[in-house]
């Protein structure tokens, strides 16, 4: 037996999943595991985007329910991901007629595929509460929530008790690429339904010790991304200008932002460049994107609103942009573009400066001081503050309920899973703040006299605020004695401002020339060879 100590916050599974390790595309390797399947056991498929989990359900599942004359719900985070999945599923049901004749609003709206409902998450409350609908809904035999990570990211796990209510006579399926933000919450979700008195598809007693979560594994391969390291949004204009016929996708952190970078594109540089978000869902460019899965222009600038599921196949993108400080919004942003075998992508990420950092680390700090508020009691207090201000950070950690206003805490609820992802933005940042501070080590002089004041970057002011100045600083330096002061885990903090917890795991160590972590004194003892290898 192997036992292993782990962080709360590091990407660990819930004890409630039963975990699969298998191989080879998602099609040919469930299909025939979907007849073991049962309501007793909720399913989870973790898969990088791309790999063919949308493929599944239409060749799957779809099918396996016909046969046994029951219906399907599947479930979207985003209304382009759910628009190219109704084109899909109408094509392979023989519908697509039903489609002909519809506005981009009307076939937004339209959810009915006859035993299959294509809804968001959104849409879905509206039709969970209609009478109408309770027939349809206990002839369900399978809920799929692709892009499950949204139950974590808009904080709505309420919902999501809710929904496995509804269907614990149906097999759930979750899918996502990114789960360890989510995994917590939909194994709390799971395990309290399982621990109900009474089974509710069967109205009859269940051993909870014979209830998990089936939890399938593939393996991922991000070989294919190159990744680099830009100050600001600006920095990637004379790289569009060096190659036009290049398409680029580029994600901002708002509107603001996304706005006047494409009006400087535009304007300045008289180059093509369109801008999409949550507002754009009738425009000729979104229509376009969704039906046809590429757009025209070379550069296309967007907000979040793509960054779930929708599928890009173009030969032409070869960049995408980037502002992440989480795994969830990275690998999603990246796994937009559908990559064909021997393409390649290369991802341009937006650096943190300290005082970015230190910005979200408040922002973090404010939100769980308002949890700590919250558990000391104050709820009333919290109630007020929901009722009296438009406080973002109120609707993101604490919901009410009118009908349990009498009980305790004034019928206030915290989101416990909504604070758990609070806590590991907020360790992250607390791990990243060790890695500014190493560059400040770094650009101290050297305790052994040498002449070399410090790793210089290529800042005009000579101190590396950035990796990319620090990295620079490190290749002129790699033959020279400062290199005997690499801290050992040097490589480890690095890999932590590419975002990722285990960049080994996600084979993503291209940007720094590397196969694996070097231990500190390996690199003391062959600083010219190893250190070359390592930065390049």
């Amino acid at each position: 037996m192997e036992v292993r100590l782990v962080h709360d916050y590091e990407d660990t599974l819930d004890n409630f999943f039963w975990f699969h390790e298998v191989t080879g595309s998602i099609a040919s390797c469930l299909g025939s595991w979907i007849k073991t399947w049962t309501h007793y056991n909720a399913v989870f498929i973790c898969a990088q985007p791309g790999r063919g989990k949308t493929t599944f359900i239409k060749e799957e599942i779809i099918p396996a329910a016909i046969e046994k004359r029951k219906n399907v719900l599947l479930l979207s985070s985003r209304l382009a991901n759910s628009v190219q999945q109704k084109r899909l599923i109408a094509q392979k049901l023989g519908l697509q007629t039903t489609l002909e004749g519809l506005s981009e609003i009307g076939l937004q709206r339209h959810t009915d595929f006859r035993s299959v409902r294509i809804m968001t998450y959104q849409s879905v409350q509206g039709f969970l509460n209609d009478p109408n609908a309770k027939e349809w809904i206990r002839n369900c035999a399978y809920l799929v929530c692709d892009e499950c990570h949204f139950f974590a990211v808009d904080a709505l796990f309420n919902f999501l008790r809710n929904l496995v209510c509804k269907f614990s006579h149906a097999v759930r399926i979750y899918m996502t690429a990114t789960p360890y933000d989510v995994q917590r919450c939909i194994a709390a979700a799971e395990r309290d339904e399982y621990s109900a008195i009474q089974d509710f598809a069967r109205n009859e007693r269940i051993p909870t010790c014979d209830r998990y979560i089936e939890f399938y594994n593939f393996p991922v391969d991000y070989s294919a991304y190159c990744v680099d390291f830009i100050h600001e949004y600006e920095d990637v204009i004379p790289k569009i200008e060096e190659n036009p016929d290049a398409k680029w996708l580029i994600f901002c952190e708002n509107k603001q932002k996304g706005m006047l970078l494409k009006n400087r594109l535009c304007e300045t540089y008289k180059i093509c460049a369109a801008y999409l978000d949550a507002d754009s869902k009738e425009s000729e460019e979104w229509e376009r994107l969704c039906r046809e899965e590429r757009f025209d222009e070379q550069v296309m600038l967007c907000t979040t609103v793509l960054d779930c599921g929708v599928n890009i196949h173009d030969k032409k993108l070869r960049h995408i942009v980037l502002a992440a400080d989480n795994q969830t919004t990275f690998i999603q942003c990246i796994g937009r573009k559908r990559l064909d075998s021997n393409e390649t992508l290369q991802v341009h990420v937006l650096e943190m400066n300290s005082k970015t950092l230190a910005g979200r680390r408040a922002s973090i700090t404010r939100k769980l001081n308002l949890a700590q508020r919250f558990d000391a009691g104050n709820h009333l207090d919290i109630l007020d503050m929901m009722a009296n201000t438009s406080d973002p950070d109120c609707g993101v950690l604490f919901s009410y309920n009118s009908d349990a206003h009498r009980q305790k805490g004034g019928g206030v609820f915290k989101s416990k899973e909504a604070e758990y992802v609070l806590r590991r933005r907020k360790d992250f940042y607390e791990r990243m703040s060790s890695y500014q501070n190493l560059i400040k080590r770094f650009n101290n002089p050297i305790a052994s006299g040498n002449a070399e004041n410090g790793i210089r970057g290529k800042r005009a002011n000579g101190i590396a605020e950035t990796i990319n100045d620090f990295l620079q600083g490190c290749k002129n330096l790699v033959s020279k004695a400062a290199l005997s002061y690499l801290l050992p885990d040097l490589l480890y903090r690095i890999h932590l401002w590419c975002v990722w917890r285990d960049m080994e795991k996600y084979n993503i160590l291209r940007h720094f020339q590397c196969s694996r972590f070097v231990p500190c004194s390996s690199i003391a003892a062959h600083q010219n060879g190893i250190l070359r290898k390592l930065f390049g």
